[in-house]
């Protein structure tokens, strides 16, 4: 996949791959995933869309991403994974979990703890632990708010993008 400003521009996918000559050394394959949704709550704790909510609902995108690196990792042959995550993705499970506000139109719905999307997040970031608990497993942090590194190091802000990078450590740490 081919990204500018984190939008996707391109992608190539096959399921097929293709060798002119045998090899002595098979192919090795290393699966990364990043795990990560942009901050969607307001100054007061209140989600502004569902896009988060519908994420992490059965059978959705990220909720149907972090079941296939599970899945990677159980069985009788797991496969060792690279699992980048982001800070402000667990934070937003974290609020999501323990019950939330979410903006629906002009109202705003409350969702109490271990029901419907509450529920969701829960369950996806148990997931999430397990996975990071996995021994086949490499975990990275993205940087605490997930921000343009070419961007901060551009604008000379190399002190302020440490400080990102151990908080966003010290978060995924915890």
């Amino acid at each position: 996949e081919l990204r500018s400003a984190g939008q996707p521009l391109a992608e190539l996918r096959t399921p097929m791959g293709y060798r002119a000559t045998d090899r002595e050394t098979p192919l090795r394959l290393a699966w990364t995933f990043v795990l990560h949704e942009p901050i969607g709550f307001g100054p007061d704790g209140t989600f502004l869309t569902t896009s988060l909510e519908r994420a992490v609902a059965e059978g959705a995108t990220l909720s149907t991403q972090v079941s296939a690196v599970a899945r990677m990792l159980s069985g009788a042959r797991p496969r060792p994974v690279d699992v980048v995550l982001s800070p402000p993705l667990l934070r937003q499970l974290e609020a999501m979990a323990d019950g939330y506000r979410v903006l629906v139109g002009t109202e705003v719905a409350e969702v109490p703890e271990g029901e419907a999307g509450a529920a969701d997040a829960a369950r996806v970031l148990e997931e999430i632990r397990s996975i990071t608990r996995a021994a086949q497993t490499e975990v990275a942090a993205l940087p605490f708010a997930a921000p343009s590194l070419p961007a901060m190091l551009q604008a000379n802000l190399r002190i302020d993008l440490q400080e990102q990078v151990d908080r966003g450590a010290a978060d995924v740490e915890r």
